[in-house]
């Protein structure tokens, strides 16, 4: 039974969880029907809420339901699950009509704050949810099909404020000047009601989930082995260390800029996002007061301090074309550069010994002395190679730092006229 908040939330005793997953049933749906056994799949490691509202059937003495209102009730579930339980990630998993509820809820609940990106709604996860609209929809059978029609005004509404406010990426790298909330997709093969296009336009390709299955059998789980059950729970640990980086950012951001920059960039695989996270965790600790090591993306146009190159050693022994390319074009770009950058290439794995010497056979004999080719067995490692190599390119770079501010370089400033020698004051 839900009482007149519609929200049931389920907590273990003496677990003190900073996140909740919100689960938003959508057209006809039930608060518990819709969900089948994935809440409690997931209710082992995180506190879980329920949304209920009627809807369709449920709501037919009415001639549907009145989504403005669930719409409301929805902001206040989410601002109750904030300030009064404090749960500071709260990831919102909704199917069909319920994504798009709950995105306008979201909407409702962020417009005019001005405070960090990071709010406590961390990710949003949608199953099947018509993002385009519904050609099923396009009957006014029922009050719902209003916003579910095809390109209705609702549907284009919630895009412009997500696509304008929101940073639905989930990547370190992240917009800071929107609010950081990752959008994820489930999209179902023999989807009858929501096309494979509405369900997954606007989210990136690697945040979409394709499963085989009906518009409502992709929401069902009675095993924690099902993909989508795997698919919640990796996304859960993924945002919450995407957010930690954020957040890191964010207080960098706030400090008062070192008076030099040093200019990093990584390059690596499909498979390289744990070791892209390595890669910024040691931006970030090698930032002081007095240097900055910032990545390539926010300054895309400066010349690059030092190049990171990480790929798996097995890519490298199975001699992966796009793997090699990318070294050539490295080295082609080394050359270019007149040999200022410092370049550095890690291979990783357990056969990281042969892939070094796969690589050096790979290399011209002139590149010797440009390039750093050095081999990891596991993550440790890789970030001790990149911290030893982003060291390096400071103490390189010790005397241009010494000489003028790198920031001044990047960003082209004229010199302060009351800074050079022998200038007349007026």
């Amino acid at each position: 039974m839900f009482d007149s908040s519609g929200v049931n939330l389920h907590t273990r005793i003496g677990r003190d969880s900073r996140t909740v997953v919100l689960f938003v049933h959508g057209l006809g749906g039930g608060g518990y029907e819709t969900w089948d056994e994935m809440p409690r799949m997931l209710f082992d490691s995180v506190d879980v809420a329920l949304f209920d509202y009627a809807s369709g059937l449920r709501a037919w003495k009415r001639r549907g339901a009145d989504l403005e209102a669930q719409v409301s009730r929805l902001r206040t579930a989410l601002s109750d699950l904030q300030k009064d339980h404090t749960y500071d990630r709260i990831f919102v998993a909704a199917h069909s009509l319920g994504g798009l509820i709950a995105e306008v809820a979201i909407q409702r609940s962020l417009e005019g704050l001005q405070e960090s990106p990071v709010t406590p709604i961390a990710a949003v996860l949608l199953f099947a949810s018509p993002r385009a609209g519904s050609g099923w929809a396009s009957i006014p059978a029922m009050r719902e099909f209003v916003w579910l029609k095809r390109l209705s005004k609702r549907v284009a509404e919630i895009d412009e404020y997500y696509s304008t406010h929101i940073e639905g990426r989930a990547t370190p790298d992240a917009d800071l000047g929107r609010f950081f909330m990752p959008h994820y997709a489930v999209v179902a093969s023999s989807d009858s009601f929501v096309n494979s296009f509405s369900a997954g336009v606007g989210i990136p390709a690697q945040q979409r989930l394709p499963l085989e299955g009906t518009h409502t059998s992709i929401v069902k789980a009675d095993s924690s082995d099902y993909p989508q059950v795997q698919w919640v729970q990796r996304i859960i640990c993924e945002v919450i260390e995407l957010r930690s980086f954020v957040e890191k950012r964010c207080a960098q951001k706030e400090r008062r800029l070192p008076a030099a920059v040093i200019v990093a960039e990584l390059r690596t695989g499909f498979d390289g996002a744990p070791w892209e996270l390595l890669y910024h965790e040691v931006r970030d600790q090698l930032s002081s007061s007095s240097v900055s090591v910032v990545d390539s993306a926010a300054y895309p146009n400066v010349p690059i301090d030092i190049l990171v190159v990480i790929r798996s050693a097995g890519a490298i022994l199975q001699k992966d074309h796009a793997v090699r390319d990318t070294l050539m074009r490295v080295y082609a770009e080394r050359i270019v550069d007149q040999k200022k950058r410092l370049v550095g290439v890690c291979a990783v794995g357990e056969d990281h010994q042969k892939a070094k010497e796969t690589l050096f056979g790979w290399l011209p004999m002139d590149a010797e002395g440009l390039f750093y080719i050095e081999g990891a067995s596991d993550d440790d490692q890789v970030y001790t190679v990149i911290t030893r190599w982003m060291q390096t390119a400071i103490a390189r770079n010790s005397q241009r730092m010494r000489d003028g501010s790198r920031l001044d370089r990047i960003l082209d400033l004229a010199p302060d006229p009351y800074s050079i020698p022998g200038r007349n004051l007026l």
